[in-house]
């Protein structure tokens, strides 16, 4: 792991990834892609000529890993010729783009995970589900379509769970639970609409409800602490 790349300017190392191809015998293994980028989402085409997939600089990957993107960077949607090493872009727009699929017709499929409306996209312009879909796959004929959506869930601030030895009771709390001094009620990193705006809610034991008694759109509170 000591030759990965860092970020430029963190201290975090890439997570990169190429595209190989290679026979079931592990014969005649070969890179598709570009050293040090990252490419993933490999298909093959019909004809078994040709890989696509989604492609982006490493630099890029700092941005759009994250679920909610504060600065995203497009990326591409390439098709690479297994016997020559071609690599060529898909005429498809603009956006975070990943999951492709070439349907028939060479129309091609692809997520979406920024911008105001996320979801299925078509290169001839139409749109599918939208929504934040993190996988996607279409049927042989492309007619059918079954996907993974991201749903938003709020967890309740006090869920009991299964414990191994009965005479210990555990529970799910939201993040960095402190108790008052009294122990009937716990302050936790409240819930953030969008990458930033955690902020600091109380509840009591045992109950489902909650009050965020401090927020802030702009930054994010980490650990909330009860003083005496």
């Amino acid at each position: 792991m000591s030759n990965l790349l860092f970020a430029h300017g963190r201290w975090e190392h890439l997570q990169l990834a190429e595209l190989y191809v290679v026979r079931p015998d592990g014969s005649s293994l070969k890179r598709l892609t570009p050293h040090r980028d990252f490419c993933g989402s490999p298909k093959w085409t019909a004809d078994s000529r040709r890989i696509v997939a989604y492609c982006m600089t490493a630099e890029q990957t700092l941005d759009n890993r994250r679920a909610v993107q504060e600065h995203p960077e497009d990326t591409r949607i390439v098709s690479v010729d297994v016997n020559t090493g071609t690599m060529s872009d898909l005429p498809v727009g603009r956006g975070v783009k990943f999951n492709p699929s070439v349907l028939s017709g060479d129309v091609v499929a692809y997520i979406r995970k920024d911008g105001d409306a996320p979801g299925i996209f078509y290169s001839n312009g139409t749109r599918g589900p939208a929504g934040e879909i993190r996988a996607a796959s279409w049927s042989p004929d492309g007619q059918h379509l079954v996907f993974h959506k991201r749903v938003a869930f709020q967890r309740k601030p006090w869920v009991r769970t299964w414990s191994r030895d009965p005479q210990f009771e555990l529970t799910l709390t939201s993040g960095g639970p402190s108790f008052s001094p009294a122990g009937d009620r716990f302050a936790f990193v409240g819930p953030a609409t969008n990458a930033k705006g955690a902020g600091v809610a109380v509840a009591t034991v045992g109950s489902d409800g909650s009050q965020i008694v401090y927020s802030d759109p702009t930054r994010n509170i980490l650990g909330p602490l009860d003083y005496p």
